[in-house]
């Protein structure tokens, strides 16, 4: 009996950890600005010089749900095949708190999509199904080409 009620609360304190966090919310956004300047200039001459679009993954070491994705969406063989069209910049938002700033990242995992001029195309936050995020990669080349 003490078994399981320890258990309940360790789950009631991880769901109000990513509550509080933002790592349970799940949802794709629509671009807030229409220039970002907050992408680093070796990136953005990267994206031009091979005339890709940017997928920028924001996420944290402690992060269940940046894990999750991991696993569960960014290893998949279709999302891997997929990346290969954007240049890719994965973030560490705690050790690169400025740059989680100036991208207007509020809780993690985020996924940024950019044409190759720094115009945010799209955002996916939380640990979100594969077929998803293919979608939005998918999306975010059309948007770009």
């Amino acid at each position: 009996m003490r078994t399981r009620w320890l258990i309940t609360r360790a789950i009631c304190l991880l769901a109000l950890t990513a509550l509080v966090c933002g790592c349970g919310s799940r949802r794709v956004e629509q671009p807030t600005q229409a220039v970002n300047t907050g992408l680093p200039d070796a990136t953005l001459a990267e994206a031009r010089r091979l005339h890709k679009p940017v997928m920028v993954e924001v996420t944290a070491e402690w992060c269940e749900a940046c894990k999750l994705l991991k696993k569960e969406a960014l290893s998949r063989t279709e999302v891997v095949s997929a990346a290969r069209q954007f240049v890719v910049l994965t973030v560490d938002g705690d050790k690169q708190a400025d740059l989680k700033k100036r991208l207007d990242v509020s809780g993690y995992p985020t996924i940024i999509f950019f044409d190759s001029n720094g115009k945010e195309l799209s955002r996916v936050r939380g640990a979100v199904p594969y077929q998803i995020l293919l979608r939005e990669m998918e999306s975010a080349v059309r948007k770009s080409g």
